[in-house]
């Protein structure tokens, strides 16, 4: 999770007690990552599936996972990419 919003566990654990928002980037990246994981689940038809490749390196991808890839819009833009791909064959 530190990692995915860019904070400390206990940055993040502080907030939800004191019922603060995320930040904007944090809050964009998790927005990007809900689109994702929603277009992964409507192409790989299962929650178990889609969330396998979230986490799994992928070499169209460069060999990074597509959550990884989630941080920026071009990472996101990449991983939508593949996904269609996915689609195509």
């Amino acid at each position: 999770m530190e990692a995915l919003f860019n904070a400390s566990t206990s940055t993040l654990e502080r907030r939800q007690r004191q019922q603060q928002p995320l930040s904007l980037v944090a809050s964009e990246r998790l927005d990007r990552i809900a689109m994702i994981a929603s277009h992964a689940l409507r192409v790989l038809e299962t929650p178990e599936r889609a969330g396998k490749w979230l986490i799994t390196r992928n070499t169209a991808l460069g060999g990074h996972t597509p959550l990884h890839l989630c941080d920026t819009a071009i990472g996101s833009a990449q991983v939508h990419q593949a996904l269609e791909a996915c689609v195509r064959t």
